[in-house]
């Protein structure tokens, strides 16, 4: 969360808070940073960066850089961009996110060191002398009323955030057993084998396809990312196999795919605690769970056992295919050892409300926005159906 100073920092203690583009150097400082500020909730949450913060960057085609703010030698805050290919308005653009921003519990309030670093960032991007993204956006937690005000008021020295849409992310909660996954599982594949459909398992073979199907449904919508083969291939660098795709199709063609992301090997959700009084409950909740059909409530200090099913994309009017989807890659979670099932999808989208009918799953809001630095440069957008891969995000 991002507070507002009640007063005016002093200017020596803003002065000594230097910034700088991360190195690996940094890589302790970050961990420590990550792992050590939860963010606030009924479910107190880590997103860190095992055993390397750097791991992922690069990943599908992405131009990462992290940039540090150090009060002394106390790092007090962090944030992250990536820029990769990404649809906008039916086209390919460069487009950049801006995420991982964090700020130390000792920096709370700390309003100078946003708008520094901010300043250090957009003076980074305009000396750079490279081609600048068409377009920044980030996400933010809807519930993080605190942070939305204080980011949607403009303040000066600050980029300006306009809301694009809202973003549901869902946990959907795996079948304790593999047996019921499997025989629901079976249940999807027999009914679609009636109307004339295939599921399979990809192979490097498919890759060609499944690219094509992805970048055939991105370019209808804004903000999801660009494919290609190589780019899919390289995944697996990221523990992203050819094999973790799903792909359901006919004879002529493919027309829906989903991949099962598991990104714990560099990427973790950590619950580091829970707020009472769900923290008193949850030893009650958790005998009761079998009965509920949900998994129980980890203990502090767990990783979460989850995995993204993303991307993914299905052919024309196909929606009913995402949950057929989620349900055919339960038995596959299970036999990883997996608890839920992540999965993110613009708030509006149709195929929803079935998938809170058919599913046991949690849900995360949160808000997109275009961040601009200047007033008349925001994108107009041709339809408004914002879906940038939540497994990227």
């Amino acid at each position: 969360m991002i507070e507002v100073p009640a007063n005016p920092v002093p200017a020596g203690l803003a002065s000594r808070v230097r910034f700088a583009v991360a190195g690996q150097g940094d890589d302790d400082s970050i961990r420590c940073l990550l792992r050590t500020n939860p963010m606030a909730g009924v479910v107190q949450l880590t997103f860190e960066r095992e055993p390397d913060c750097f791991r992922s960057d690069g990943m599908a085609g992405a131009s990462d850089r992290t940039i540090v703010a150090y009060d002394q030698d106390r790092l007090v805050c962090m944030g992250k961009t990536n820029v990769r290919p990404r649809f906008l308005n039916g086209r390919v653009a460069r487009v950049g996110y801006l995420g991982e921003l964090r700020l130390d519990i000792s920096a709370r309030g700390r309003f100078d060191i946003l708008r520094r670093g901010y300043r250090f960032f957009r003076e980074l991007e305009e000396s750079s002398g490279g081609e600048s993204p068409e377009l920044w956006f980030t996400s933010i937690v809807s519930d993080n009323h605190r942070s939305l005000r204080f980011l949607e008021r403009n303040l000066p020295g600050m980029p300006r955030y306009t809301f694009l849409s809202g973003f549901v992310t869902m946990l959907i909660t795996v079948p304790r057993s593999l047996a019921v996954a499997k025989r629901r599982a079976a249940t999807i594949g027999e009914r679609l084998a009636r109307n004339g459909y295939q599921v399979k398992s990809a192979s490097v073979a498919d890759l060609p396809a499944i690219s094509s199907l992805l970048n055939e449904c991105g370019v209808d919508a804004q903000l999801a990312a660009e494919w290609t083969p190589n780019r899919l291939g390289s995944l697996r660098e990221w523990g992203l196999g050819a094999n973790d795709w799903l792909c359901i199709g006919n004879e002529s063609q493919l027309v829906a795919c989903s991949a099962l992301w598991d990104q714990r090997g560099f990427r973790q959700t950590v619950i580091r605690g829970y707020a009472p009084p769900l923290s008193t409950a949850r030893p009650l909740l958790n005998l009761l769970s079998p009965l509920l059909g949900r998994s129980p409530l980890p203990p502090p200090d767990t990783i979460l056992a989850h995995a993204f099913l993303s991307p993914m994309a299905m052919k024309g009017d196909n929606d009913s295919l995402v949950a057929d989807l989620v349900e055919l890659s339960l038995a596959d979670a299970r036999r990883r050892g997996l608890e839920f099932l992540t999965l993110g999808l613009p708030s509006g989208h149709a195929s929803l409300s079935a998938l809170r009918r058919r599913f046991s799953c949690r849900e995360y809001r949160s808000r997109l926005y275009q961040v601009s630095w200047t007033d008349g440069a925001e994108v107009r957008f041709k339809n408004q159906e914002f879906a940038p891969e939540v497994s990227l995000l």
